[in-house]
């Protein structure tokens, strides 16, 4: 499992534990698959950033919707590497008045990957 964190943070693995010869890795996804052979992810789950101007301490969570669908894609162009052909996504974005369309901009910016498994929460 790869978490995505945001882009600029110092490559940081969080947590790396194996269970029954699984492993379990939260980081930035976009640093950690750098080192991840191709298809041997079992299970991609990440929560990106909602983009939706929430305060937090070091990330500007207001940027351009361009922007935001680029990093998307960057992270679902190294997802796409990384899966094994049996392998499932799970997609977690939010979304709020002001921006009530993004998560079906996501699946319409995101269909020509072919994620039959895509979840957005």
């Amino acid at each position: 499992m790869l978490i995505s964190t945001e882009q600029g943070q110092k490559p940081t693995i969080l947590l790396k534990k194996e269970i029954n010869n699984q492993q379990i890795i939260l980081g930035d996804c976009l640093e950690l698959f750098e080192d991840i052979q191709e298809r041997t992810i079992d299970i991609f789950m990440t929560s990106p950033r909602n983009n939706l101007g929430i305060k937090y301490n070091s990330y500007n969570d207001i940027k351009s919707t361009a922007n935001y669908l680029a990093r998307l894609r960057s992270i679902f162009t190294q997802t796409k590497r990384g899966l094994r052909d049996d392998g499932s996504i799970f997609l977690d974005i939010g979304c709020s008045n002001n921006n009530p369309l993004i998560r079906i901009e996501v699946d319409l910016n995101y269909k020509d990957y072919s994620y039959q498994r895509l979840m957005a929460t």
